[in-house]
């Protein structure tokens, strides 16, 4: 699909990129200035709007994709449609939507999506939502294909665990550690930029907790192929956790936050757990006696969520296609 764009201020994201790929559409991940501090972040935030025009007006795109949050990121492709006559729509995350997090930008959100040629969910529940706005949505989860590129990733010997994580407030890393004291005999990595890891883990690491940092996506695959089970977790109801499809698409067994949305979702392959340090160590516990079970229902689970995701992507498409084949946003 010609003349399509994709905007997202992140360092990467697996979500952005198979987006990009299936529509045929540019990508730019954009983030600028010094990450971990507050004082930064406006100016940070200054540096991306104003990367964000100028890959604009190099790209000249009929239609713009944009990662919210931050909302911040819309703006820019907001002013630039209405200078050049082209349309976007709004790839919305759950944290977008959430309280404590994004939930005080709604009403920018909102006044933003009535522009939108329509605002992407990862579930019905947010649609809704945006329906309420009198918007055009659609529901489109994270991608559940399977990852056929990846690098050796070295785990020591005995069961591994890829716990994926970015350090966010909806992670109970903490349990995660506490469930690591009493499982001496597993290692756990933990992915993320470890610089977002609060100093009081510190105190609570055990050996067996290993920080991956920040890894290339080669490598962060390479993890999760070689792990025995992924742990994905959120203290955050009705989130779509982009690591959990990140496990089905390498099919490996998964271990997740048991919540009634997850499970409607995992319904083969997973283990469901409670957000508590017992939980997490029964979880874990469970994954390794049931492995050879759990990958085999691994495979039937991938198959039904990529024939959903597919449906749901060229619902997506169409609308995008008609912006375009009706003329509609060419500069």
């Amino acid at each position: 699909m010609p003349g399509i764009t994709f905007i997202a201020w992140v360092k990467y994201q697996h979500r952005v990129e198979v987006l990009s790929q299936h529509l045929g559409a540019t990508r730019f991940f954009i983030l600028r200035g010094k990450r971990g501090s507050r004082w930064y972040l406006p100016l940070a935030y200054l540096q991306q709007f104003v990367e964000t025009l100028r890959i604009l007006h190099q790209e000249k795109p009929q239609i713009i994709l944009v990662q919210n949050p931050p909302i911040f990121t819309v703006i820019p492709v907001y002013l630039y449609c209405l200078l050049f006559k082209s349309k976007f729509a709004i790839d919305s995350h759950t944290s977008a939507f959430t309280p404590n997090e994004w939930g005080w930008s709604m009403p920018l959100h909102r006044w933003l999506s009535r522009s939108a040629l329509l605002t992407i969910v990862h579930n019905e529940q947010l649609g809704q939502i945006v329906e309420g706005w009198g918007c055009r949505y659609a529901v489109l989860g994270e991608y559940p294909g399977k990852i056929l590129e990846w690098e050796d990733f070295p785990v020591r010997p005995g069961y591994n665990v890829a716990v994926i994580s970015s350090f966010a407030p909806d992670e109970p890393l903490d349990r995660v550690f506490q469930a690591a004291q009493q499982l001496p005999e597993v290692n756990f990595y933990v992915t993320g930029d470890a610089a977002r890891m609060p100093p009081a883990f510190v105190a609570i690491q055990p050996s067996n907790i290993h920080l991956t940092g920040f890894l290339p996506k080669g490598q962060y695959f390479g993890l999760l192929r070689s792990a025995d089970a992924v742990l994905a977790l959120t203290t955050r109801d009705g989130t779509i956790l982009s690591g959990a499809n990140e496990a089905i698409s390498t099919g490996v067994p998964l271990i997740v936050s048991d919540w009634p949305l997850l499970r409607s979702l995992y319904s083969g392959g997973t283990v469901y757990v409670s957000n508590t340090a017992e939980g997490i160590l029964q979880g874990v516990i469970e994954s390794r006696e049931r492995n050879v079970v759990l990958r085999g229902e691994m495979q039937g689970l991938q198959a039904r969520l990529l024939e959903e995701w597919d449906t749901a992507f060229m619902g997506v498409k169409k609308v995008l296609d008609e912006a375009c084949s009706n003329g509609r946003g060419k500069r």
